[in-house]
């Protein structure tokens, strides 16, 4: 790091070479910032004995899932994804077939009749799928990513035993609402309220830019639930499809599955 260097430690030089640091503070030995460094090399010296590495490797049922959508996405999706663009929109029979093939619950556990893989599972499928079709492939980040991670990460014992099995096989499709007219993805800037009633929590606001939100059968919304802007006035919320109230407006085919 070069003295002078913008955003850089522009009073002194690190350098790493191979296992050791050497620091030179010439110019600022004696600051609280050259004593803090000084030390951190001093720790520094003592226990970094190599570089870090990560292991990209799949484990070997990863790699057969990877396998299984690559075979599929070859045969079921990419003769007609075109098609499916033209038409903009995802037949109801793909769908299906994907949670049959459990392309949609790869990321749940066993106990609701997915695979355990978690995150990382469900990016391979993704990955696989989004080789030939990117529509269909942002429909399972919003089916499976979005709305069931959430709901298999902070829902109750209840709420993921209702929805979690349904939505691995595709019987009920998931979406995310997080977006609005207003203010896009700025989750801190939402307007969509949430009131505490004597029966429950009224909800109150507009989204938009949902995927799936035409045909979705639950879907997990983002609201405030405190006026004051904050890390802990939103919270996220269950509403079924067929919610009383729920409205379903302006249907955008700018992106597939809309």
């Amino acid at each position: 790091i070069a003295r002078g260097s913008p955003g850089r430690f522009p009073r002194g030089v690190l350098r790493l070479a191979g296992s050791n640091w050497s620091l030179y503070n010439r110019w600022f030995a004696g600051s609280p910032g050259g004593r803090f460094l000084s030390l951190m090399v001093g720790i520094s010296r003592s226990t970094f004995l190599g570089c870090v590495t990560m292991d990209f490797t799949l484990s070997e049922e990863l790699v057969g899932i990877r396998d299984l959508t690559r075979k599929f996405a070859a045969e079921q999706i990419a003769p007609h994804a075109r098609k499916w663009d033209e038409a903009k929109w995802l037949p109801n029979e793909v769908i299906a077939e994907m949670g049959k093939a459990g392309l949609l619950s790869v990321a749940l556990p066993e106990e609701f009749g997915g695979s355990g893989q978690g995150l990382l599972g469900m990016t391979v499928v993704v990955e696989e799928i989004a080789r030939w079709c990117g529509g269909t492939a942002l429909f399972i980040a919003a089916h499976s990513g979005l709305c069931s991670t959430h709901i298999r990460l902070a829902g109750s014992d209840a709420q993921k035993k209702k929805w979690l099995p349904h939505l691995g096989t595709g019987e009920v499709i998931g979406s995310w609402c997080l977006s609005e007219p207003d203010c896009g993805t700025d989750a801190e800037a939402l307007t969509t309220r949430a009131e505490k009633t004597k029966s429950g929590w009224k909800l109150n606001g507009r989204k938009f830019w949902i995927t799936n939100g035409k045909r979705a059968g639950v879907f997990v919304v983002t609201a405030r639930t405190k006026p004051e802007r904050g890390a802990r006035t939103i919270s996220a919320f269950i509403v079924e499809g067929d919610r009383k109230g729920l409205i379903r407006g302006l249907w955008l085919t700018i992106i597939l599955g809309a």
